[in-house]
């Protein structure tokens, strides 16, 4: 009987911390400058190179970078970081100059004031 207990106590245990990381994980949609598939390949590869990302894809006609990410380890201001330090301007964090200028000639995108 007592390890019956232990076990309903462990499963109960698991499926609690289950259910509070799931409540932790964000599906959201930001716009990221950039211009084509090689955009793409860095806008994600910087995206996925960070701890807590589970999806990144982002579409070349819409601007749009589709995320899905756990906010336990990772804020959504920190991936936007990421993605200006890479050269790619969001709505909200814009990239430096410098990291703007580094980019190819066909990933120069008309930047916004």
């Amino acid at each position: 009987m007592k390890k019956i207990i232990v076990l309903c106590c462990a499963l109960l245990t698991f499926y609690a911390s289950n259910s509070i990381r799931a409540n932790q994980i964000k599906d959201t949609v930001i716009s990221v400058q950039g211009n084509c598939k090689s955009c793409k390949k860095t806008i994600e590869s910087a995206v996925k190179s960070l701890d807590g990302i589970q999806k990144a894809s982002w579409n070349t006609s819409t601007k749009k970078l589709s995320i899905t990410f756990d906010q336990s380890i990772i804020s959504l201001q920190k991936i936007e970081n990421k993605i200006a330090a890479s050269g790619y301007d969001t709505d909200d964090v814009k990239a430096t100059e410098e990291s703007y200028n580094s980019l190819h000639s066909c990933c120069k995108y008309q930047r916004k004031p």
